[in-house]
């Protein structure tokens, strides 16, 4: 995946946290060729994704439930051509690999926008 030099790139206007979502990219006339900026191979990790028991709000660490929402989190990678690493069920990190930055549809604007429901 190597470095990126992001001395010389507007992050905020590329870049965009929300809770449990990074936004690279959504205004697709920003978007440089394959290679270049941002649009490269990258690890994300996204924080705050929990496995929460819809009535009890209690989080789920380990179990079927747990595991049932690993693969749900594999499957939303894959959807988005997007390589699932790994899932830390306690600290609430998901990590995935992109290959690039690509449009995929209109209501999801770049690969790296993945929004994740944190209920199980």
């Amino acid at each position: 995946m190597g470095e990126t030099d992001v001395r010389r790139l507007d992050l905020e206007s590329l870049v965009q946290f929300n809770n449990r979502e990074v936004i690279v990219y959504l205004d697709e006339s920003k978007k440089p060729a394959v290679g270049q900026g941002l649009n490269k191979p990258a690890e994300v990790t996204l924080l705050n994704i929990k496995c929460i028991d819809k009535k009890t709000g209690k989080q789920f660490t380990e179990g079927e439930r747990v595991e049932k929402y690993k693969m749900m989190l594999k499957r939303k990678a894959e959807a988005q051509g997007a390589e699932f690493v790994s899932f830390d069920p306690v600290k609430g990190e998901w990590k995935f690999r992109s290959n690039i930055l690509v449009p995929i549809s209109s209501t999801m604007k770049t690969m790296m926008k993945l929004r994740v429901s944190s209920l199980c």
